[in-house]
């Protein structure tokens, strides 16, 4: 057997094998063998028909099938045994008898090897940041106002303030929406209901919540998409639309007074001084900033990895996994209303997509060399971080972990990054005024650990079907079959390859690509 590859496009390769006379031949011969033993012709006892006869009636698709046979058992091998990272079921072109031999053709998508390089000699920043006094008073301030204790005033005098308003519609009517707006308006259940604005709530812009001081009940004004951010541009075309606001009620928070109930309340009955809160509090924010920090470590390490690396990915893999990390969010409603049809919604998952993919490859490469393993050990600290493990038997814990594959990638993940760190120089840089920005600590959440997030395993090899050739009347002019993978990846069917005219393949679903 000898094999050939050939490469069409920078992800699309041809294979092909190629068998010689001596080597098909005696399995022709037996299967011939096999066959005449169980048929029975006019004129002979079963069994026992002359050979040309039966090769005469029969030899065609004899060979065919056993063809077929040699085909399907082949092309997965070669291409296992050369390491290809197949991510389409490979499509057959060719599959006849040549000068007495057997030529197999078959094309495939696949990512193409790459050398890993140098990642062990890493510079990155590492943003630094130290708690601060205000910091710990800013988080009292917020306990201090999360009071149920609501006074009715007339005016926004401060934003210690629950505002609620109807967003009111405009003016101008056609004769249709004003009788359908009539008909609403008469139905109490289809009346608007005001919404509150917390104008405390640091998530929202400071432009946007200013906007509300000194304001009145029944008072209305206007505010523009412009006034939803604080420091960001936004397009032309939609920063001159406005919204009119009318607000109906206002609740000032009556604040809390910090006394030892209160202490017992936000310390989970720990602490009666303030100090010893305040300390407390203290360390929760620097833990939070530490694991912030962590975080960012990790993307800068993440970046400069994929960032040293040109790793060719088929596009209709790319746009598959956008659409699945699109679907995933769309089933935790991270994406709201959002449709993946939209050009900057699909731009953003599949350059996401992009990153989680080269990732992953450089990671596994990484895992391959320096051998890295989950051992026991890490599956004790893992047990030992979620203390919801501690009441359940260990070793059943232990054996339940080992079998979980999505537990186990994780450790392993984390691994990885572990090493990575170890072997990284790190620069130390303040925290940038997003980041900043972003929130780290949520009173809500005092003293609770966020539970681990999982990393899904995103790509696998393909595992081929067993059978490649389903239909029965099988034309050598007509090879040009389409065949779907487990991941039901979708693609044209490619033209039939002519060596003569070096015609270009055009890869298949260029969707992705395109946008």
């Amino acid at each position: 057997m000898e094999t050939k590859f050939k490469n069409i496009t920078d992800t699309e390769q041809e294979l092909t094998i190629s068998y010689s006379k001596s080597e098909i031949q005696p399995i022709l011969d037996k299967a011939l063998s096999n066959v005449a033993k169980n048929i029975r012709l006019d004129g002979f006892r079963a069994g026992k028909a002359p050979i040309h006869l039966i090769k005469k009636m029969y030899g065609q698709s004899i060979e065919y099938d056993e063809f077929s046979k040699l085909a399907e058992k082949s092309i997965p091998e070669v291409l296992q045994k050369n390491k290809l990272f197949v991510v389409s079921q490979p499509h057959l072109h060719k599959l006849e008898k040549v000068d007495d031999g057997l030529e197999i053709v078959v094309h495939y998508h696949y990512i193409p090897d790459f050398e890993l390089k140098d990642y062990k000699s890493l510079v990155v920043d590492e943003p630094v940041h130290r708690v601060t006094d205000s910091e710990i008073d800013e988080i009292i301030d917020n306990m201090v106002y999360s009071s149920n204790n609501f006074e009715s005033v007339d005016e926004v005098i401060d934003k210690n303030c629950n505002v609620y308003v109807e967003i009111l519609k405009d003016d101008v009517k056609t004769e249709e929406n004003k009788e359908l707006e009539d008909k609403e308006q008469s139905s109490e259940e289809n009346k608007t209901e005001s919404m509150p604005v917390l104008l405390r709530d640091k998530r929202l812009s400071s432009k946007f919540t200013d906007l509300f001081l000194n304001k009145k009940v029944d008072e209305i004004f206007e505010y523009s998409i412009k006034d939803l951010y604080d420091d960001i541009e936004i397009p032309t075309d939609q920063d001159n639309k406005v919204t009119k606001l009318k607000i109906t009620k206002i609740d000032k928070i009556i604040p809390q007074e910090i006394n030892e109930e209160f202490i017992l309340k936000y310390s989970n009955n720990k602490f009666t001084n303030l100090e010893d809160l305040k300390e407390d509090i203290g360390f929760e924010i620097q833990n939070n900033w530490d694991k912030k920090s962590r975080s960012i470590v990790e993307d800068n390490i993440v970046n400069k990895l994929i960032s040293l690396h040109e790793i060719k990915i088929p596009d209709f893999t790319i746009l598959e996994q956008a659409k699945k990390m699109f679907d995933e969010d769309k089933k935790n409603n991270r994406n709201g209303n959002e449709s993946f049809d939209d050009e900057l919604v699909k731009k953003f998952y599949i350059e996401t997509a992009q990153k989680v993919i080269k990732w992953e490859l450089i990671r596994d490469k990484i895992i391959e060399i320096e051998k890295i393993e989950v051992e026991d050990h890490d599956i004790d600290e893992f047990i030992e971080k979620y203390k919801f493990y501690e009441s359940l038997d260990r070793d059943l814990v232990k054996q339940t972990i080992l079998e979980n594959k999505q537990i186990i990638n994780t450790i392993m993940v984390q691994k990885v990054m572990n090493f990575l760190i170890d072997f990284s120089t790190t620069n130390e840089v303040e925290f940038s005024e997003k980041d900043k920005a972003m929130s780290i600590y949520n009173d809500d959440d005092f003293e609770q650990e966020e539970m681990f997030d999982a990393d899904e395993e995103f790509i696998d090899e393909t595992e081929f079907d067993d059978e490649f050739f389903e239909d029965e009347d099988f034309d050598d002019e007509d090879l040009d079959e389409e065949y779907d993978d487990d991941e039901e990846y979708e693609e044209e069917d490619d033209e039939e390859y002519d060596d003569d005219d070096e015609e270009e393949y055009d890869e298949d679903d260029d969707e992705a690509s395109s946008k």
